[in-house]
């Protein structure tokens, strides 16, 4: 084996990760006047509730149990100022472990 394969077969440098959100704010900066009422709805264990409902402090929203009571659906409708609160909120929802955000 040459030295000029030994090269090719190095794997190239890793680009940091890109960010998750970045198409979801350019979607709603694209469709969305901005400030609007945008509807956030998640999935999570019901022992999270409490806990996550932190997150809306002062803001009213909806929960429904499953059928077992296992999980439970949360809907807010939230007056935001622009995709970046938005994204702020799905940034902070997400540290909670399960949570599945629609």
């Amino acid at each position: 084996m040459s030295a000029e394969s030994d090269e090719s077969n190095e794997s190239e440098p890793t680009l940091p990760a890109a960010d998750p959100y970045a198409s979801l704010q350019a979607k709603l900066d694209e469709q969305v006047v901005w400030p609007s009422v945008y509807t956030f709805k998640f999935i999570m264990k019901t022992e999270l509730v409490g806990e996550f409902s932190a997150l809306l402090a002062g803001h009213s929203f909806t929960t429904r149990a499953s059928g077992e009571g296992r999980h439970t659906a949360i809907t807010a409708e939230l007056f935001m100022e622009s995709s970046a609160e938005v994204v702020a909120l799905y940034r902070r929802a997400a540290r909670f472990p399960g949570i599945i955000s629609l």
